[in-house]
């Protein structure tokens, strides 16, 4: 069994259906709702992604800073949430290996700094994409190429029965719960 939630083809394509179920969806703060008449922004995609795809079986109280918050702060609230919260306690994974870094795997969070931290939040699909909400955008898929030199965090997620620990998936980690 892999360490990875998302190492399986079934588990990929179902990520990637959900992705592109939402696109057109318009950015709006601290929302998530699908459609042209809805709303999004990268916290709550990235969650309505998970419950999808069968990774979440609930909704997270998820942080709600100003959209402007990277400009005017050092410390990410996004990275905090992802290494504290204690429903993804053990069940993610924070990879800094540059090669990890270099080369996100389909269902990856990646962290983009934007200002001083990491204010946003996309998750990788299978070919090379990246589904991520952004102001003005919306919700859009693009190729990694297009944010790589910007990525500053990874998290993985793990089999929720796992248990992996560090090193243990084949890269170099730092396993922010143990």
């Amino acid at each position: 069994m892999s360490l990875h939630f998302f190492s399986s083809s079934e588990r990929i394509a179902s990520l990637d259906k959900a992705a592109v179920g939402w696109l057109g969806t318009p950015f709006r703060a601290h929302n998530r709702a699908r459609g042209p008449r809805g709303g999004v922004d990268c916290g709550n995609l990235i969650q309505e992604l998970m419950l999808e795809a069968g990774y979440l079986t609930a909704r997270l109280d998820l942080p709600r800073p100003p959209t402007d918050y990277g400009q005017h702060n050092a410390a990410s609230l996004v990275c905090e949430f992802l290494e504290t919260h204690p429903a993804l306690t053990g069940r993610i994974a924070k990879l800094t290996d540059p090669a990890a870094l270099a080369s996100p795997q389909p269902g990856d969070i990646l962290g983009i700094r934007v200002g001083r931290c990491v204010h946003h939040l996309c998750i990788t699909l299978d070919g090379g994409r990246f589904v991520q909400a952004l102001k003005p955008h919306g919700v859009t898929i693009q190729p990694i190429a297009e944010i790589r030199s910007r990525i500053e965090a990874l998290y993985r997620f793990r089999n929720a029965d796992c248990g992996m620990r560090n090193g243990e998936d084949g890269t170099k980690n730092e396993d922010v719960h143990e």
